[in-house]
């Protein structure tokens, strides 16, 4: 595919709404993937490590409304 051909469809591809989630590379095939890779590793440690602290966050939340809905009961009798 030739930077001509993807200039050609761009209009469609906005106007579908996804030229966001495009990301035209042209050239020799192997260090493009090789670059892609570089990149998607890059990707998943940087949302794993987030994703991570977002559930320990989340955890933590868990515990401090369990720890109340005890001390709720046992003060309450219900």
């Amino acid at each position: 595919m030739s930077r001509e051909y993807y200039e050609l469809g761009l209009p469609i591809i906005e106007k579908a709404g996804v030229a966001d989630k495009i990301d035209f590379r042209q050239g020799p095939a192997l260090p493009l993937l090789d670059e892609l890779l570089q990149d998607v590793r890059a990707f998943i440690v940087t949302n794993v490590i987030s994703l991570f602290f977002i559930l320990f966050y989340k955890l933590r939340i868990q515990i401090y409304y369990d720890s109340l809905y005890w001390l709720l009961i046992k003060f309450t009798g219900t």
